[in-house]
């Protein structure tokens, strides 16, 4: 079997969880053939480097940069298996949203917008916290069942055609504005 290309799509900043990030992948890859593709770029990314060269993963975990939405949709989408988004604090997440529309079935922490945004066991798995062996369990639980990740996969399409097409926004964006008026 090849293996399980997980992407992630975030500023290397310290609230997007990606030191911890690393820990999980760290732990999962005892566990399960992996590769993980970070896209973004930010001032974190010499720690991100060092952490990722300090804990020999250069072969596992690959910073691909910026990369525009244009050409993630045209290209990358299609070579993940898995989104990861181990973030410590999230509104509503665009990378989540792209990824649900894309199909892609979810590991992320239970934060923010995210636990708003999706569904445990439904249409991803939620962690608790930003815990490096928590998000690993998720982790390798979702890479070694196909079926799980097609499940979850349909799933976070169908909703995110029902949750995020641009009425179904407009309405939740009046309602939450109605409310504070």
């Amino acid at each position: 079997h090849g293996a399980i290309t997980i992407g992630t799509f975030a500023r290397l900043v310290p609230e997007k969880g990606i030191i911890e990030g690393i820990e999980a992948i760290k732990e999962s890859a005892k566990h399960v053939n992996l590769r993980w593709n970070i896209y973004g770029d930010g001032f974190l990314k010499d720690e991100v480097v060092r952490n990722i060269r300090g804990n020999s993963l250069e072969d596992i975990i690959s910073l691909k940069g910026y990369v525009s939405n244009k050409h993630l949709f045209a290209h990358e989408m299609n070579l993940i298996d898995i989104y990861f988004h181990p973030s410590r604090s999230e509104g509503l997440s665009i990378a989540i949203q792209e990824a649900m529309s894309s199909g892609l079935p979810i590991v992320s922490t239970d934060v923010g917008g995210s636990k708003d945004m999706m569904y445990d066991r439904s249409t991803g798995l939620l962690c608790a916290k930003l815990e490096p062996k928590s998000m690993a369990q998720a982790l390798v639980e979702m890479c070694s069942d196909k079926r799980l990740r097609e499940y979850l996969g349909r799933n976070a399409r169908k909703l995110a055609e029902e949750k995020f097409n641009l009425s179904s926004v407009t309405k939740q964006y009046l309602k939450r504005y109605g409310s504070l008026i």
